[in-house]
């Protein structure tokens, strides 16, 4: 553990929220679909993958506050704390090539740490790699039918 770091509880809660009776529910659903954060969006691709039958896993990372600073880490193949690991990594159902899936806000985009990872595994490996901000870009990507060929083991 990072000295001075304090692991941190999920701000999100685990019941979902009653609509207000002073708007109308499409407004509402409107307004929380503009503010939906990446944790919402990344619950939903994780349940899309899960109905679709696609082989995915979660890389759980730990949000640890450092001043005030926020960190998400995970602990790479050396023990040191490595950055910019994405959200999870799926198997493309036709060919079985590794998917790295890196959910984004509305206004959310790539850290310097994530484009680094996704520049490494893209060209070292030849891995696909999304930052989907809707559930729609992770549908169309994972639609029945899609192939992406595999990858020559050269």
């Amino acid at each position: 553990m990072i000295r001075g770091a304090t692991p941190l509880k999920s701000p999100h809660p685990t019941a979902s929220q009653p609509i207000p009776r002073s708007i109308p529910a499409e407004t509402y659903l409107a307004r929380q679909a503009n503010n939906r954060t990446e944790t919402d969006l990344l619950r939903e691709v994780s349940q899309y993958l899960r109905a679709r039958n696609v082989w995915f896993r979660r890389y759980n990372t730990r949000a640890l506050r450092v001043g005030a600073r926020l960190m998400f880490t995970i602990i790479g193949p050396d023990g040191k704390v490595a950055t910019g690991h994405p959200d999870l990594m799926a198997r493309a159902p036709a060919s079985g090539r590794p998917v790295w899936i890196e959910t984004k806000s509305k206004n959310g985009s790539l850290s310097d740490p994530q484009l680094a990872f996704r520049d490494e595994v893209v060209a070292r490996f030849g891995d696909l790699y999304l930052a989907p901000r809707t559930l729609e870009e992770v549908m169309v990507f994972f639609e029945p039918g899609r192939s992406f060929g595999r990858r020559d083991p050269t």
